[in-house]
């Protein structure tokens, strides 16, 4: 049972914070999106995701702990947390290229 509860927040909190990323990728559209930093436009929505996002991955993993040791908890984080923004925004940052690269070539 508590596996299942784990993997549900996993999911949930995961899917929290993907729903985050994709609300900051709309709302910087045509803005390059930095990887450290805040982006330029977010919304408050985006912010809340990720904090509750990150918590739901967390509490989620604490129900693993007597299953996996800490690196097995530290990897799932990893990935559900950090993980996914490295596919998120360089797909965000590539669009924002390639809009800009077929801009200028209708400006020439």
């Amino acid at each position: 049972m508590a596996v299942l509860i784990s993997v549900v927040f996993i999911v949930i909190g995961t899917g929290l914070w993907v729903s985050s990323l994709l609300i900051a990728s709309r709302a910087n559209q045509g803005i390059h999106m930095p990887f450290w930093r805040n982006p330029q436009h977010h919304r408050g929505l985006s912010v809340a995701y990720r904090a509750f996002g990150a918590g739901a991955v967390i509490f989620g993993t604490t129900f693993l702990a007597p299953q996996l040791n800490h690196w097995g908890i530290t990897t799932f984080i990893l990935f559900a947390v950090m993980g996914l923004p490295l596919l998120i925004i360089p797909l965000h940052n590539h669009s924002v290229r390639k809009s800009d690269e077929h801009r200028l070539s209708l400006d020439q």
